[in-house]
Parts: structure tokens; sequence; C-alpha cells
């Protein structure tokens, strides 16, 4: 026969248990959203715009917070504005609706848009009123299966080989099932495009490019990220740059 001890040791186990396994509308985002497209730049000491979007913490800092970016903070948006989406600068920055230059580019920066599920997941979860403990929004619309066939299908349709560390002259090969234009983009460390130009592909023949033209400014030795974008296919590499 248990102790009291021990009976009241198996009830806080069970109560525990289900405390931390409770699933919310918010911790779908942040386990399906940022932690899978954002926090590999909005993490860290020094998160991208000064935004950090790892768990714990996640909710309070996006929730009726002024956004730093000025244009957006002037016009009246809030990262996450309870109640309204179009007022919400999160969501417009995901979606890409960006009607100022100086609101800045779409999210993720350097890889595929998000699915139209979970813009819509994220777009509900906000009129709703954007809470933290509350779980009714349609769980289905993060699996989009369409999205995810395209993703786990990509290493197969759509590749790149390139050595690295990369050395000048050395050529980028890239192949895809699909004729047509890819265009290369460049960033820096720091996350600016320098570079952008668009090449042409034969279906299942490989592409050789180089990665410097001759009519642009030479790269200087460095990191990069290179992006390529067919259609809504997107790879993209990091690459140590040497002479």
């Amino acid at each position: 026969m248990k102790s009291r001890y021990e009976r009241l040791l198996v009830l806080f186990v069970v109560i525990a248990t289900n405390l931390f396994s409770q699933q919310t509308s918010f911790n779908r985002i942040q386990e399906k959203i940022f932690t899978v497209h954002c926090i590999i730049c909005h993490s860290g000491a020094f998160p991208a715009a000064s935004q950090n979007l790892a768990a714990p913490g996640t909710y309070q800092r996006i929730v009726n917070i002024t956004p730093t970016n000025i244009d957006a903070a002037t016009d009246g948006f809030k990262k996450i504005y309870p109640f309204k989406s179009d007022s919400s600068f999160m969501y417009l920055k995901v979606t890409g609706n960006l009607t100022k230059f100086g609101y800045g580019a779409q999210m993720p920066k350097f890889a595929a848009p998000l699915s139209m599920g979970k813009i819509e997941f994220m777009r509900r979860w906000i009129v709703a009123g954007a809470k933290e403990t509350d779980d009714d929004i349609d769980t289905t619309l993060l699996e989009d299966p369409l999205i995810i066939a395209s993703q786990t299908s990509l290493a197969r349709t759509f590749r790149v080989s390139l050595t690295n560390p990369y050395s000048s002259g050395t050529p980028l090969r890239v192949i895809s099932e699909e004729a047509g234009e890819v265009r290369l983009s460049i960033y820096n460390a720091s996350g600016s495009k320098i570079q952008a130009r668009p090449f042409h592909v034969r279906a299942n023949q490989w592409k050789e490019i180089g990665l410097e033209e001759e009519s642009q400014q030479p790269l200087t030795p460095g990191v990069y990220l290179i992006q390529l974008r067919q259609n809504n296919k997107i790879l993209k590499s990091r690459l140590t740059l040497i002479r």
C-alpha cells in the first residue's frame, strides 16, 4: 500500500505532465513556424532586427510590442496586434504584402516563403485575439501536403554543386528537372544583397556558372550566402570565398 507521500508524488507528476504537455495555438506557432523558419537569424545575443524568436519568452517580446522598424512604428503597427492581422507587422512580413520600401523584405529572407497553411494559421490566431493559452485554430493548416511534398522532393528536382571553401574561378554547377530561368542572389555576412542575376538551364542538364562576373565588382574574401530561385523552388548555401 502506497504511503500518503507516494500518492501525493504520483499526483504531482500527473499534474505536471499534463501542464507541460498541453499545447496551445501559440506554442504551435513557436514550434512549427518560429523554430523551423526564423530562429536561424532571429536568436542569440545579437538577433537580426533585434528580434529574438527563440523560446522561451517569445510571446512577451512580440504581442502588443512596437516594431523596431521605424516606418512600421510610425504607421502604428505592432509586431503582433491582437485582432488586427493587417496591423501586425510580423504577419505582413511573412505574407510579403509590404506596401512601403522602408518595411524591408519578405521573411524568411534566405529561405522559401511559409506555406499558405502556416500563414493562414498565424492570421487566424491573430484575428482570434493572439492569446497565449488558447488552442482553437485548425492544426491541419500547419501541415500543407503540397508544400511538404515540394520541399521533400526538392533535392531530386533542383540541386547545386559547389566547393567550400570556394576559390575564385571555380564554377557553381546547377541542375533542375525543369527548363527555364534561375535567379542567383548573393548576400554578404550582414544579410545585404550585393549581387543578383538570372541565367537559364535546360531540363536535367548540369549548368556551370561563375560566382563572379566581369561586369560586377569582385567579391572580397569572406563568408557569403548564395540563393538560387526557380519559380517556387529555392536553394541556399553558405560558403567561404578564398582567393
